[in-house]
């Protein structure tokens, strides 16, 4: 939602304090969210060593018989 702030003429301390808060409140939303694409890489990377483990298991019981 929109707020409306209103302060009077000799609240410079209160609106700087109102907009230091607000400023701080929005940079933090900003890093909390993880990088989309950091993790689509993140997983992909993951799939790939479980293919590679998987298709080592496969040769290791083909080479057992």
């Amino acid at each position: 939602g929109h707020y409306l702030l209103f302060f009077k003429a000799n609240q410079a301390d209160a609106i700087t304090a109102a907009f230091r808060k607000y400023s701080a409140k929005v940079l933090n939303k900003e890093q909390d969210k993880p990088s989309i694409l950091g993790q689509l890489r993140k997983f992909t990377e993951q799939i790939r060593t479980q293919a590679k483990e998987k298709q080592r298991t496969r040769e290791a019981v083909k080479d057992g018989r």
